[in-house]
């Protein structure tokens, strides 16, 4: 096996890059890039594009997709100064054609190149799990263990899977926010932020108090730090 791998997929107009730097590193990168108006394409190894670190729990959200057993992931990487979100959808009619979304930039894939990325991706994953995981007690003392993944799951009525990761540094993992509570469900709150801002909170990610009956007025919660960043950063890719 190699120790590293780099393939890109080009288009007409957009291209994706898939970098593996070492099957002893968890993460791998994946790249949109953009062909310049001077025929040129951006270089993702040169900071141009759009770029986010995978690590193996979300490479295999990303290959379900492309096997089509899922219809689509998305995944928010918030541990950096500005959050990204990663978009893998499936065609829902055809089931034929991937579309894979980095903020803004996006790259669609139908066969051979669908099969290739496919095969690329289970190689990597299979890599990473016998020779990322192989770490010694001491080795974990040492390492920087701060960065967790959050998962959540929805079937379709067709029976497809929706999945949503979101990765998150636990050593920041407490903010308070002003809101209102607009509605209630057994397992969570739709809130509003102060800033107008409108979505769906875990009740297990409130730290504080609140009056349920007050939903008029705003009131003060602390709450994990990855599920406003997450829904922001929701908000700011649809172009809200």
């Amino acid at each position: 096996m190699a120790d590293r791998h780099s393939k890109s997929f080009f288009g007409r107009n957009a291209g994706l890059h898939i970098f593996s730097s070492d099957k002893t590193d968890p993460h791998t990168i994946v790249s949109c890039f953009k062909r310049k108006k001077d025929g040129t394409w951006e270089n993702p190894l040169n900071g141009e594009g759009r770029s986010i670190h995978l690590i193996i729990e979300e490479m295999i959200s990303f290959l379900e997709v492309l096997k089509g057993n899922h219809l689509k992931w998305s995944g928010y990487d918030i541990t950096g100064e500005k959050g990204l979100e990663i978009v893998v959808s499936l065609d829902e009619e055809l089931k034929q054609e991937v579309s894979i979304k980095i903020g803004q930039y996006e790259k669609k894939f139908k066969s051979p190149n669908l099969n290739v990325l496919r095969l690329l991706i289970g190689h990597i994953i299979a890599e990473k799990i016998e020779f990322a995981t192989n770490e010694k007690l001491s080795e974990l003392e040492t390492r920087d263990t701060s960065i967790s993944v959050f998962s959540e799951r929805i079937t379709t009525k067709d029976g497809y899977d929706i999945v949503e990761t979101t990765k998150y540094n636990t050593k920041i993992n407490k903010i308070e926010i002003t809101a209102k509570i607009v509605a209630e469900s057994p397992k969570a709150l739709l809130i509003s932020l102060d800033v107008g801002h409108e979505f769906w909170i875990p009740k297990n990610t409130i730290h504080s108090s609140y009056d349920i009956k007050k939903r008029k007025i705003f009131q003060q919660f602390v709450v994990d730090k990855w599920i406003i960043e997450k829904n922001l950063i929701s908000m700011n890719y649809n172009g809200e």
